[in-house]
């Protein structure tokens, strides 16, 4: 597992939301919960949105998952 601490990664900790990260999880799990689907996550730049989705699909546990993302440095 990897923690971002600024820009510096370390090895072997667990990547936890930020507080942003954490109301939006809380959000989609209200949404999910209603029945309504897709969700989509509007936020700025470097606001983590991203990892959200990692997280949102980790505690969905879906059996498919599409990521739509317009540059290939985010998917790489």
């Amino acid at each position: 597992m990897i923690t971002v601490d600024g820009d510096q990664p370390r090895v072997g900790e667990k990547l936890v939301p930020n507080p942003m990260q954490a109301v939006a999880l809380e959000q989609i799990e209200d949404v999910r919960e209603a029945g309504e689907t897709p969700t989509v996550v509007i936020s700025a730049t470097g606001t983590g949105k991203t990892i959200l989705a990692a997280f949102a699909v980790r505690h969905a546990d879906p059996t498919r998952v599409l990521f739509i993302a317009h540059r290939e440095q985010i998917l790489t």
